[in-house]
């Protein structure tokens, strides 16, 4: 398990104990995993903490 996965997980339950329901969470963890895999896959990053606002200027148009 790498630091985006702890991550994700830590994000994930705090989502699910806000009460948002399993359709949205699902979303979002869906929507989480694509980015981390691409910013690896672009910049070989595997920690959030090494992400930049100019990483997500990259991931967005």
């Amino acid at each position: 398990m790498n630091e985006f996965d702890i991550e994700i997980y830590r994000f994930m339950l705090d989502c699910s104990a806000n009460g948002l329901s399993v359709k949205t969470l699902k979303s979002y963890e869906q929507t989480i995993r694509l980015f981390a895999k691409w910013i690896f896959v672009e910049f070989e990053i595997d920690s959030p903490r090494l992400v930049k606002a100019e990483h997500l200027g990259s991931y967005m148009p």
